[in-house]
């Protein structure tokens, strides 16, 4: 297992996304997430070894989060919601999988799938780890909206772009409590959850 090739990559992976380069950043992210994938020296234990496979571990994760974003530069909206699944699946009492996993589903105009995920995620580390105090992230999710969904002008995602013009022709700010802006079907929520279909109004 080449650790320092798949170190190498991912850094360029994360490089490449600050630059908005989605094609270099998917690649170099598939190429570190396939090696850290691999399992290091089965059945051997040496301390040595096992530093190796946590660093392992968390190209992985990091892998996993970038090529999810950089899967969304591209277009590939239901690719980024799979590998953020794979994520989290992979790393389930991980704050950072949870965040991911949402503004995933928010970038793709999934607003209660978000907010439920982090229901979700909250309910397992009680259920879980006894971990009962907030985490904080449905107040992180509502104020990353506007920053996550995606312009309901176009047919296609303006990728990158946020909902700043329509959140100011409706009166609405990111801080503004009960209202959110999302895209595509609906044009705004009473936001109070739990979320299910009679809570979204046109």
């Amino acid at each position: 297992v080449d650790v320092p090739t798949a170190f190498e990559a991912i850094e360029t992976a994360e490089k490449a996304l600050k630059n908005n380069d989605a094609k270099k950043a998917t690649s170099q992210s598939e190429v570190a997430l396939a090696i850290s994938r691999r399992e290091l020296l089965p059945n051997i234990d040496r301390p040595w070894l096992d530093e190796k496979r946590r660093l392992l571990e968390s190209i992985r994760g990091r892998s996993l989060r970038a090529l999810s974003k950089a899967l969304f530069l591209m277009g590939d909206l239901d690719g980024s919601i799979q590998i953020a699944k794979d994520l989290q699946e992979g790393f389930p009492y991980s704050t950072q999988a949870a965040q991911a996993l949402a503004a995933a589903l928010c970038r793709a105009g999934e607003i209660p799938a978000a907010f439920q995920s982090i229901q979700d995620f909250e309910r397992r580390v009680a259920d879980e780890l006894g971990v009962t105090e907030s985490t904080n992230l449905q107040t992180w999710l509502r104020s990353q909206l506007p920053e996550l969904l995606i312009d309901e002008s176009s047919s296609s995602p303006k990728l990158g772009i946020p909902h700043r013009k329509v959140i100011q022709e409706r009166g609405l700010t990111r801080l503004r409590e009960e209202k959110v802006i999302f895209s595509r079907r609906f044009h705004w929520a009473t936001d109070k959850g739990p979320y299910v279909s009679s809570d979204w109004c046109e």
